[in-house]
C-alpha cells in the first residue's frame, strides 16, 4: 500500500535520491574522462529541470485557483445585477457577501453563486414578464394618443437574450463594472409604478379625449342645426374636407347621430354617450376641432351680416315708425343663423330703404330730432349749432339725408369721445343748483319763524344737501381741472359747453370762492365774533345775473307717469309725434331724465358771492332748440339679448315720423327659418338649452338713449368695443351716476 506523498516527505525523499545521485555522477565522469567542467554543466541541467517540473506545476495550479475565481467574480456580479434590477428588499437576494467569502472552496463557491442567481434569475423572469405586459398596453395606448404623450422610460424594454448572459466564453473575459453593458431592465417596485402611472394617465387622457369628441360632435351638430346644413348620414363617403380619413371621420360623426336619437329612445344618460367604440386618435380629434371651428367662423359670418343689417334696419324702423311689438314679431320670426333668415333681413331692408325713398321728408326730420337729441347731450351753443348749414336746408333729397347722417355720426363720436368728462360736467351742474337752491333758502326768513307751510325736515334735508356740495364742489372743480387741460392738449381744442370754455367757468368759480375765504379771514381779523344772520348775496350787475336769481332757476317738477328706464328719441314741433318719448333739458345743461324733469332753459350761473364778473358765465346757457320739445312717458329701451340665452325680448327702439302702412313688416314665407333641432339629434340641441341668434339693438342707443347724458350708468359690463353688451333696466330711484 502506497502511502500518501507529504511536502515534507516529498522534500526527504528528493533530498536522498538526489544525495545518492549526486555522489555517484562524478565517479561514473571520472570512469568516462570526462572534463571537469561537463560534470558542472550536466549539474546545472538537472537544477533548472527541476526548478522547471516545480515551477511548471506550481503555474498550473495558481490558474486553475485564477480560473475559478473569475468564475465565482462573475456569477457573483450577475448575482448582483440581478438584486439592482429587482431591487434590494427582494427576499431572494437576501444573501450577504460575509456568507459568500465564507466558502473558501472556490468550486463550492462557485457552485453556491450559480445557484443563486437561477433563483434571482427566475424572480426577474417573472417581473419582466410582469413589466412587459403592461409596457405592452402603453404601446397600445401610443397608436392613439402618439409616442410623445408618454415618457421614453415608460416604453422601454430591451434585455439581452437568455443565452448571452450564461455565455460560457464570458466566463473568463476579463470586463470591467464601468465597461460592462447592463444586462437586465429595472424591473424594481419604483419602475413599476412608474409604468402604471404612466398607464393610468394614458386611460384617463383616453377617457377625456372621448368625452371631449362627445362634446365636439354634439356642438357640431348644433351648429348644423343652427345653420340649416343637413346632417351626415351613416352611409356618407365624403364631407366637406379634404383627406384620406374624411370619409371615416363623417361615418363617426353620423354614428354619433344615430346612437344619440337611441339612447334618447331608451332613456340612457352619459358623457361617451355616442363614440363607443371610437378611437380618439390624434386625426379624429384635429378634424373635429377643425370642423367645429369652420361651422363657428361660417355662423359668425352670418350674424355678422345679420347684425349689420340690423343696425341699419333698426334706424329705418325707428324714423318709419314702427312699433315694438311689429319689430318683435319680425326678429322672433326671423331667428337663427341659416341663410333663409339673412334672405329675410336683406329683404326688410330692402323694403325699407324703398319707404325710405318714398319719405325722405320724414327721415330728415328724424334725424334732425336725433340731432337736437345729440346737440343737448353735448352741451352745444348756438353758435356750434349753427355750424351745421344743412340743418336749415328744405329741400329735401339723398345728399340731404345724407350729410345729415355724416353728422350724425360725427356727433356720436364727439359723444363718445367726450362722455367721460360731460358725466362729470353734469354732476357739478347738479351741485350748483344745489348751491342755488341753498343760497335762495338762506334768503327765506319764515323757514326760522315757523311761518309759511310746515316743513318738518326742510333743515335737515338743507344741512344734508349743505354737506353735499361742501364736499363735491370743490372734489368735482378738482377732476375737472386736471382732466379738462390733458384732454384739450390732446386734442388741439378747447372744451366748449353752451358756447363757453368750460376752464374759464370752473377758474372764475374757484377764484370766487377764494376770494370769498380770503375776505372772511379778513374779516374775522377787525370783526369781534358775534352772531350772525344769513345776508343776501350782492346786488347782480345789469348783464351777469346772480347764480341765486330765481328769474333762471330751473324748476323741479315731480315725475309723471312710471319711472323711465329706456330713453327714446324725441318729436317735437309740427313734426307728425310718436308718443314713445320725447325730451326736455333742465337748467346747466343737464339731459333731463324720468325722474327731473323741467321745461325751463338752462341759465347762466355766476359766482357765489356775486361780485366778481362773471363774463364767461352770462353765456353760459342752453341754445333754444330748433323745436320746442315737451317730456312724455318714455317706454324701455331695448334690452339686447345674447345668443344662447333666455328670456330676453328684443325691442325696437322709438319710432319717429309717419307709420308704415297697416301691412306691417314682412313674414317669412318658409314655415320655420330656423329648426328648432337637428333631423337625427333633437336630444342635444334640448340638452344645450341654446337660444338661436337674434341681432343686438347698437350702443349709440344704449349708451345715451337718446334721452341724454342720465342714462350713461346704465351700461354694465361692456367690453372693448361694446361687443356683448348688456343693458340694465334701473328703478326712479337707482344711483346711476
Amino acid at each position: 500500500m502506497a502511502t500518501s506523498v507529504t511536502p515534507e516527505s516529498l522534500v526527504a525523499s528528493l533530498h536522498e535520491h538526489l544525495s545518492h545521485h549526486t555522489t555517484l555522477l562524478p565517479r561514473l565522469h571520472e570512469q568516462l574522462g570526462l572534463p571537469a567542467s561537463q560534470l558542472r554543466l550536466e549539474l546545472e541541467e538537472l537544477q533548472t529541470t527541476l526548478k522547471q517540473v516545480v515551477d511548471g506545476q506550481l503555474v498550473r495550479r495558481k490558474k486553475e485557483v485564477e480560473d475559478w475565481a473569475v468564475k465565482c467574480e462573475n456569477v457573483e456580479r450577475e448575482c448582483q445585477d440581478l438584486r439592482r434590477a429587482l431591487g434590494g428588499n427582494n427576499r431572494a437576494s437576501l444573501v450577504s457577501a460575509e456568507e459568500v467569502n465564507h466558502i473558501q472552496v472556490l468550486p463550492q463557491r462557485h457552485e453556491f453563486l450559480v445557484l443563486q442567481r437561477d433563483k434571482l434569475h427566475q424572480v426577474y423572469q417573472v417581473k419582466f414578464d410582469q413589466l412587459s405586459t403592461l409596457i405592452n398596453r402603453v404601446n397600445q395606448l401610443t397608436r392613439t394618443l402618439g409616442l410623445d404623450f408618454f415618457s421614453t422610460e415608460a416604453l422601454s424594454t430591451s434585455p439581452p437574450a437568455y443565452d448571452q448572459i450564461f455565455d460560457p466564453s464570458s466566463s473568463t473575459m476579463d470586463v470591467s463594472e464601468s465597461t460592462k453593458p447592463p444586462l437586465y431592465v429595472d424591473v424594481t417596485p419604483e419602475r413599476f409604478q412608474r409604468v402604471e402611472k404612466e398607464l393610468a394617465k394614458g386611460k384617463a387622457e383616453l377617457g377625456k379625449r372621448l368625452t371631449q369628441l362627445s362634446q365636439s360632435l354634439e356642438l357640431i351638430v348644433w351648429f348644423y342645426t343652427e345653420l340649416g346644413m343637413p346632417l351626415p348620414t351613416p352611409d356618407v363617403t365624403e364631407g366637406p374636407m379634404t383627406g384620406n380619413d374624411s370619409a371615416t371621420y363623417f361615418q363617426i360623426l353620423a354614428r354619433f347621430v344615430a346612437r344619440w336619437e337611441e339612447a334618447e329612445a331608451e332613456g340612457l344618460e352619459g358623457d361617451t354617450i355616442g363614440v363607443e367604440g371610437v378611437d380618439p386618435t390624434c386625426g379624429v380629434m384635429e378634424w373635429a376641432e377643425n370642423l367645429q371651428t369652420e361651422l363657428a367662423e361660417v355662423k359668425s359670418h352670418r350674424e355678422a351680416q345679420i347684425q349689420v343689417i340690423y343696425d341699419q334696419l333698426d334706424v329705418l324702423w325707428k324714423r318709419l315708425g314702427v312699433s315694438d311689438e311689429e319689430i318683435d314679431a319680425f326678429i322672433d320670426e326671423n331667428r337663427g343663423s341659416t341663410e333663409e333668415v339673412v334672405a329675410a333681413y336683406q329683404a326688410e331692408l330692402d323694403r325699407m330703404l324703398a319707404l325710405r325713398k318714398e319719405r325722405m321728408s320724414t327721415f330728415i326730420i328724424g334725424a334732425r330730432k336725433e340731432i337736437e337729441v345729440l346737440w343737448d347731450d353735448l352741451l352745444f351753443g348756438e353758435e356750434e349749432r349753427a355750424e351745421f348749414m344743412p340743418y336749415q336746408d328744405d329741400e329735401f333729397s339723398e345728399e340731404l339725408l345724407a350729410r345729415h347722417e355724416e353728422e350724425i355720426a360725427r356727433l356720436k363720436e364727439e359723444r363718445r369721445i367726450k362722455a367721460p368728462i360731460l358725466t362729470s360736467i353734469n354732476k357739478y351742474f347738479d351741485v350748483c343748483n344745489d348751491e342755488k337752491k341753498l343760497l335762495d333758502s338762506a334768503q327765506d326768513q319764515s323757514r326760522l319763524t315757523g311761518k309759511g307751510p310746515r316743513d318738518p325736515g326742510r333743515l335737515l334735508r338743507e344741512e344734508k344737501m349743505r354737506k353735499r356740495v361742501a364736499k363735491e364742489k370743490p372734489r368735482l372743480e378738482k377732476e375737472l381741472l386736471e382732466t379738462i387741460p390733458s384732454w384739450e392738449e390732446s386734442r388741439g381744442r378747447s372744451f366748449i359747453v353752451n358756447g363757453v370754455r368750460i376752464m374759464d367757468i370752473l377758474m372764475e368759480s374757484v377764484e370766487a370762492q377764494a376770494e370769498k375765504e380770503t375776505r372772511k379771514k379778513q374779516s374775522s381779523k377787525t370783526v369781534p365774533a358775534r352772531a350772525t344772520t344769513p345776508s343776501n348775496p350782492p346786488p347782480p350787475t345789469a348783464h351777469h345775473p346772480p347764480p341765486g336769481s330765481r328769474k333762471h332757476a330751473a324748476t323741479p317738477m315731480q315725475s309723471q307717469g312710471p319711472p323711465a328706464k329706456r330713453a327714446r328719441t324725441m318729436a317735437s314741433g309740427p313734426t307728425p309725434v310718436s308718443t314713445r318719448g320725447s325730451r326736455a333739458t333742465p337748467a346747466y345743461g343737464r339731459s333731463a331724465s324720468a325722474n327731473h324733469q323741467s321745461s325751463v332753459k338752462p341759465q347762466p350761473f355766476g359766482t357765489v358771492n356775486g361780485n366778481r364778473p362773471a363774463s364767461a358765465m352770462a353765456h353760459y346757457s342752453t341754445s333754444k332748440g330748433k323745436t320746442p320739445m315737451v317730456m312724455e312717458k318714455c317706454t324701455p329701451l331695448p334690452t339686447p339679448a345674447p345668443p344662447y340665452s333666455t328670456g330676453n325680448k328684443m325691442v325696437g327702439a322709438a319710432g319717429l315720423g309717419l307709420g308704415v302702412p297697416s301691412g306691417g313688416l314682412s313674414r317669412p314665407t318658409s314655415p320655420s327659418k330656423t329648426p328648432s333641432g337637428p333631423p337625427n339629434a333633437g336630444r342635444m340641441a334640448a340638452a344645450k338649452r341654446r337660444e338661436s341668434f337674434r341681432p343686438r339693438p347698437s350702443m349709440d342707443d344704449g349708451v345715451f338713449g337718446m334721452g341724454g347724458m342720465k342714462n350713461f350708468g346704465r351700461l354694465v359690463g361692456i367690453p372693448p368695443g361694446g361687443a356683448g353688451m348688456r343693458l340694465v333696466d334701473l328703478d326712479e330711484n337707482d344711483d346711476v351716476l
